[in-house]
């Protein structure tokens, strides 16, 4: 039992490691380190190029509500370590996995730009390409809502 709990507790103070990394990559962000990545330059990310690629692949597809699955990220891992387990806390986990998805898709809706790092790669469903596109502004929101 004693040693079942360690290593609850160890897990969870690892998933906070990964949640604090996740927040120091995307809070040192920029946009160039995926570029100066591909011509093998130093990078400006706190965590290194690992971070460079990290915050760019999470930024491209969520965009600001990245920093929403560093909260996820960092709930789980205090859960592991308070509770030892994540089995009660699933639906409040899926709860703001959801959130992360819709909120960039309304930044994508409401402030739409060419930049994906802004408001996330998961606007791509709802552009005017796709299905969605008869539905006006408006209608997206309230679709998403």
């Amino acid at each position: 039992m004693l040693r079942e709990r360690l290593y609850q507790e160890i897990i969870g103070i690892l998933i906070l490691l990964v949640s604090v990394m996740m927040f120091l990559s995307l809070a040192s962000y920029n946009i160039m380190d995926y570029d100066l990545l591909a011509v093998n330059s130093p990078v400006n990310n706190l965590i290194g190029p690992f971070g460079a690629w990290i915050s760019s692949a999470l930024r491209s597809v969520f965009g600001y509500s990245a920093y929403l699955l560093c909260v996820i990220t960092g709930l789980t891992g205090w859960n592991m370590l308070r509770n030892g387990d994540v089995k009660g806390n699933l639906e409040r986990i899926f709860a703001f996995f959801y959130l992360a998805v819709t909120s960039s898709a309304l930044i994508a809706i409401i402030y739409a730009t060419n930049v994906p790092q802004f408001s996330g790669d998961i606007s791509v469903s709802i552009s005017p390409g796709s299905s969605w596109g008869s539905l006006s502004r408006r209608g997206r929101i309230l679709l998403l809502l």
